[in-house]
């Protein structure tokens, strides 16, 4: 997977290509899945799914999913609905989607599995806090070969402390 970025343009060009051709030393052929046009602000690989961002008909975001040999964020399928809540960052791990949501001030980490008819719900945190899923240089909540995320917790009276979430949502 290729992230193009252009200067300070939140949307990016994303493009594929296999593995396979990398591994032989040839060169890859790489083909452009996503461009500016689509609204695409950020997006998360699982289990052969492309998670996508978009702000396209969503002031607030929505979640897309597709196949990635095949995605295309017109016909994608919307995973998680524009609603109130503002959507944040995206984290794949072995089990689920994490990804971060605002309702008004208060920020919370929701889940969802990868089974297809699966629903968005939220996984209670000890307190009502701030927190990311993802942080600079890639350093991310998740990691692809295990279940559940990592999170910094914090508030305005609790200093930050580390929580982990299972795949039960503990």
């Amino acid at each position: 997977i290729g992230l193009l970025e252009d200067g300070v343009r939140r949307e990016a060009r994303v493009a594929i290509a296999r593995a396979s051709d990398l591994a032989r030393g040839g060169a890859p052929k790489w083909r452009v899945i996503i461009e500016p046009a689509d609204a695409i602000t950020d997006f998360a690989y699982a289990r052969g799914t492309l998670y996508a961002a978009t702000h396209k008909n969503a002031p607030r975001f929505a979640y897309l999913a597709a196949p990635i040999e095949r995605f295309s964020a017109a016909s994608a399928r919307t995973v998680v609905p524009a609603s109130e809540r503002v959507l944040g960052a995206m984290a794949a791990a072995r089990d689920a989607l994490y990804f971060e949501a605002r309702e008004g001030n208060a920020k919370q980490l929701w889940k969802l599995p990868y089974s297809p008819h699966a629903r968005a719900a939220p996984v209670p945190l000890p307190l009502q806090g701030s927190f990311a899923l993802r942080r600079g240089g890639g350093v991310s909540a998740a990691q692809p070969r295990l279940d559940g995320v990592v999170i910094s917790l914090e508030s305005q009276t609790r200093a930050a402390q580390l929580y982990t979430v299972d795949a039960k949502g503990a």
